[in-house]
């Protein structure tokens, strides 16, 4: 927790990075940074670095995940905060990310698969929203996409399933908050890119709504999923259209034999160009 505006924290967190030769990048709010090897002291490994800022009312929340090998992630985020100007850190904490594999022993859901669709550099989620995500899953809910983003004000992931797009925050003192949509009442989604990051637009018949700072590429990744699970639901209906039709033609042509207006050998020749296009 950093004593200033969430702005703020996010370039006095990019200077930190930047005197540590970190070279942060990623939009603002959501800061990455790569440490090499050749910077930290003796005998650590290079790290992943990730900051994920949000305003609070105490001043700015940051997450900070840190991806390495060995157990000396702690000091990795002191040389940050050592960076920081006097008197501005309140508290900290260092959160690991979750290995796909760790989140369920049963995955019946498909989160671990979609965490690794995502990719490791998108995988920056609190993870208290991905341990408790299976909570929020109804019986046959199958994961297609997740994403780290923003609904209004606040920061959480978004869940794209075969039932319904979904925001959804772990809040221990007011409560777990989501926001959704059935996918029968989506109309559209489509995204966009900013410099914060990408903004996905989910419009029904009545509303349109977004979410916006979702991670370089996740906003197409979501739009894609949509239309492919759109398009797979509407196929069953159009190929049931096209066989009533030929239902249709077929009868027409057994109407036009018992009139007289075509014999066997005309009716017969028009079946065979129905039933083989």
């Amino acid at each position: 927790m950093l004593r200033c505006t969430a702005a703020e924290a996010d370039s006095h967190i990019r200077f930190a990075l930047t005197s540590l030769g970190h070279d942060p990048e990623g939009p603002e709010f959501s800061i990455s940074a790569r440490a090499r090897r050749q910077i930290l002291r003796k005998n650590r490994w290079a790290a992943d670095l990730a900051f994920a800022i949000e305003p609070s009312e105490q001043g700015a929340e940051v997450l900070c995940t840190i991806e390495m090998l060995g157990a000396v992630k702690p000091a990795v985020l002191k040389e940050v905060e050592q960076e920081l100007p006097d008197g501005l850190l309140l508290s900290s904490q260092v959160v690991i990310p979750l290995e796909a594999s760790s989140i369920l022993d049963e995955d019946i859901h498909g989160i671990g698969e979609a965490i690794e669709r995502a990719g490791r550099q998108h995988l920056f989620f609190k993870p208290d929203e991905i341990t408790h995500l299976d909570s929020q899953l109804r019986s046959g809910e199958h994961v297609l996409e997740l994403g780290r983003g923003s609904y209004g004000l606040h920061f959480g992931i978004a869940v794209l399933t075969n039932q319904r797009l979904f925001f959804y925050r772990k809040a221990w003192v007011i409560g777990d908050s989501v926001n959704e949509f059935p996918i029968s009442s989506i109309t559209s989604i489509a995204f966009r890119e900013s410099m914060s990051g990408d903004v996905l637009t989910v419009s029904t018949a009545n509303v349109s709504d977004q979410l916006s700072n979702m991670n370089p590429g996740r906003g197409k990744a979501f739009a894609d999923a949509f239309h492919s699970l759109r398009h797979d639901a509407e196929e069953p209906t159009r190929s049931a259209i096209e066989h009533e039709d030929l239902v249709t033609q077929l009868e027409r042509l057994t109407v036009l034999r018992e009139k007289g207006v075509l014999n066997d050998d005309e009716v017969n020749s028009a079946k065979t160009r129905l039933l083989n296009p």
